[in-house]
């Protein structure tokens, strides 16, 4: 390399060999130069020495630009690629980042909700820092309230709350008796007599009960619907107040012509009145006795009123039966 490096000689006149005085005398030609540090003799042609000098500098500094065009290769190759138009991020507009509003996008036609960056939230001052709104939300008041909202706890509610009416599904299982036995004023005594068909009695004679029915129910519909046995013995529907009590004890016998000191305990508030339809079906809503799985039965008892003599069909007819 250090020859190559003195290629910068300085050029005489066109060489001639000749002798003088004995000794061999060389003129150098035009496009040759004289090292006069060393006395060699080097080319002094322009291009050639262009040459040079420029094989010279890639050999001391190729590997600086090799390491260069790496290090390009690799940004380029780890730079980010999508087909996504640019124009469709400016329509955002992030409370408190400085992009123009306005402009939506090509494609979806509408701003983008992409999170500020963490310069813009925290330049937000207030609990509404982390917080961004599109261009139709932050045209309003956008301020943070200045208080949480109170929530309820278990000191602020009440001690008790009303059963929610409980809305059966469309495809529920339609109501059945799976239990059931009533109570009589003559129960246990030689004077009782069996109702009709095995049926349900309800009697009422006036002021004064007679008889009563107790039923478990099992399905999910909240709507139970009776129909009385056909026999002479029922008379006074038209008139008769029947209502549908839950009764307060789980585990209770269905004993038939039990006395009424023997009968299941019941509550008498609130009960769900009976309502009888034109075709003769009494039905019976219980929604507001909530799941009915949570029931633990029904008592069938007479209302206040005119007297009368019902027996029930223990087999139920389903709420979506025409």
């Amino acid at each position: 390399m250090r020859d190559l490096e003195r290629l910068a000689g300085e050029p005489v006149g066109d060489a001639v060999a000749h002798s003088e005085g004995g000794s061999d005398v060389v003129e150098v030609p035009a496009p040759v130069a004289v090292d006069r540090a060393v006395g060699a003799v080097i080319i002094d042609d322009g291009f050639v020495r262009v040459v040079m000098r420029t094989s010279v500098h890639l050999r001391r500094y190729l590997p600086y630009y090799g390491a260069a065009a790496l290090w390009a290769f690799l940004m380029l190759a780890m730079a980010p690629r999508g087909g996504d138009d640019p124009a469709q991020f400016a329509g955002a507009n992030y409370r408190g980042s400085g992009v123009p509003a306005g402009r939506v996008s090509q494609t979806t036609g509408a701003a983008p909700t992409i999170p500020p960056s963490f310069d813009a939230m925290a330049a937000t001052p207030g609990p509404s820092a982390f917080s961004y709104f599109d261009d139709e939300a932050f045209a309003g008041d956008a301020s943070a309230p200045s208080e949480a909202p109170a929530f309820a706890t278990a000191d602020s509610l009440p001690s008790e709350f009303p059963a929610a009416p409980y809305e059966s599904h469309a495809t529920a299982e339609p109501l059945r008796i799976v239990k059931a036995g009533y109570s009589s004023r003559t129960g246990g005594t030689p004077l009782e007599q069996e109702p009709p068909e095995g049926g349900l009695p309800v009697v009422n004679a006036g002021s004064e009960t007679i008889k009563r029915s107790f039923i478990a129910l099992a399905g999910h519909e909240t709507v139970l619907r009776l129909r009385l046995v056909d026999h002479p013995s029922n008379v006074g529907a038209a008139q008769a107040i029947v209502r549908a009590c839950p009764i307060s004890v789980d585990e209770w016998q269905a004993a038939r012509g039990a006395t009424f000191a023997n009968e299941p305990r019941w509550s008498s508030d609130p009960c769900a009145r009976g309502e009888r339809l034109d075709d003769g079906v009494w039905t019976f809503d219980l929604s507001q006795f909530g799941d009915p799985e949570t029931w633990r039965g029904f008592t069938l008892t007479p209302g206040p009123g005119a007297p009368f003599n019902l027996t029930f069909s223990t087999t139920t007819i389903s709420t979506t039966s025409t």
